[in-house]
């Protein structure tokens, strides 16, 4: 009973430490390591990895409070499918939006009437790289990833490890270089019904055209924000899934990328597509291109339940021109 009772204990005191401390307790107390790191399994946490030239930063906040459930400033609106439904011009973009929107918030523990309005908003706290390799990441629930890369820098190996024992619910991905997206988009891996949103800083003087999709594991994704420069094999990879909503917008689709949707338009009113739900978004004029390809100068096409429909953009808003596939339930 004596040793249950430290059990108990040790796990009560863990509950209210950061990592590092934990990391520490740890090392210093192996016997106790399971005790140590159990509150680990039993809250859910959010991963934010800074990836500057000269530093990698690796924060970390629990949405949880011990014996208090989850805070009441982090649940999360789901409003993916309804941007894709509903809405008559863009929704904000993904790198003008606040980070970190649970879509799926059922997974873990947040009822639908509970995930409106919400967003991450509590504490963040850095952990000093001396415990990157110390903290058993895989036993975290962790419901967000965010990775932003920023002025061209690059992954370290550490890093890239450290994200390869990581599982989430959600992955946001700002990156400069496809390199570091690819390394980022293979290593982490995604938890069944999961979002990922991913946005390109769109850089003239890039010269990387290779794709980074083909090599992701995107089994267990439901939704997919895609901002940047679509390139064929990856557009081609996208429309081809099983992944439920696609959201992709494009500075400017390639003719070939042209050809890829206008096949798309035509599987998808024959009912030979898994997504219920896409929006194809470009510069004004890729419309009247595709409009041509198809042969028809309607603005909407349908078969049944099965709608497509073209709206055009505007001198102001030139990304206000975007193709919709919509399945009426």
């Amino acid at each position: 009973m004596l040793e249950q009772l430290n059990h108990d204990i040790i796990y009560i005191i863990c509950s209210y430490m950061d990592l590092a401390s934990l990391a520490n307790l740890a090392a210093v107390y192996p016997q106790w390591s399971d005790v140590i790191w159990r509150p680990l399994k039993t809250r859910i946490w959010a991963l934010d990895v800074i990836i500057h030239p000269q530093n990698l930063t690796l924060r970390y906040q629990s949405l949880s409070k011990p014996g208090k459930g989850l805070y009441k400033s982090v649940t999360i609106e789901d409003e993916f499918e309804t941007n894709l439904r509903h809405c008559k011009r863009l929704p904000t973009a993904p790198w003008q939006r606040e980070p970190f929107r649970l879509k799926d918030t059922t997974a873990i523990g947040i009822t639908h009437s509970e995930s409106k309005n919400f967003s991450v908003n509590g504490h963040w706290e850095e952990l000093p790289k001396a415990f990157w390799t110390a903290v058993p990441f895989h036993l975290m629930n962790i419901a967000l990833v965010d990775v932003e890369q920023s002025r061209s820098s690059e992954l370290t190996t550490g890093i890239v490890s450290l994200l390869s024992t990581v599982t989430t619910k959600q992955l946001d991905l700002n990156f400069e270089t496809r390199g570091v997206a690819r390394k980022v988009l293979q290593a982490i891996s995604l938890d069944p019904g999961s979002t990922v949103i991913i946005c390109e800083h769109w850089l003239p003087f890039a010269n990387d055209k290779e794709p980074i999709l083909q090599h992701a594991n995107l089994a267990n994704v439901k939704h997919l924000w895609f901002g940047g420069d679509m390139l064929p094999d990856d557009l081609s990879l996208l429309l081809n899934s099983d992944i439920s909503s696609l959201f992709l917008i494009s500075s400017g689709l390639q003719k070939s990328c042209v050809t890829i949707v206008k096949e798309y338009v035509k599987r998808f009113l024959d009912g030979k597509v898994a997504q219920k739900s896409c929006r194809i978004g470009s510069y004004k004029g890729v419309e009247d291109y595709l409009l041509e390809r198809l042969g028809n100068r309607e603005k909407t096409l349908s078969n049944g339940p099965r709608k497509v429909h073209l709206h055009s953009g505007d001198i102001e808003e030139p990304f206000n021109c975007y193709i919709d596939f919509d399945v009426s339930l």
